[in-house]
């Protein structure tokens, strides 16, 4: 998809028109996607207590993070 957006967009690649903060963002979205996927992979259960997982625990911790990015670096950064 992404090769028709640049293939697309005429003013130059597309990459140099998008944010810095996307490159983070989706870093972030890895490492959640890589939170969800290890324990279903290896079967492993870890509550820290009756409806809290670890793996829930840390998934809403990076989403508040990025959103706190996103947030201060469209503030301009103070």
């Amino acid at each position: 998809v992404l090769f028709l957006d640049d293939a697309a967009y005429v003013d130059g690649p597309i990459w140099a028109a998008v944010s810095p903060i996307h490159a983070l963002t989706a870093a972030i979205a890895v490492l959640m996607t890589m939170v969800v996927l290890i324990p279903v992979v290896s079967k492993a259960k870890t509550s820290i207590g009756r409806v809290v997982t670890l793996e829930s625990s840390l998934l809403i911790s990076l989403y508040v993070i990025a959103s706190l990015l996103v947030f201060y670096s469209g503030r301009g950064g103070h």
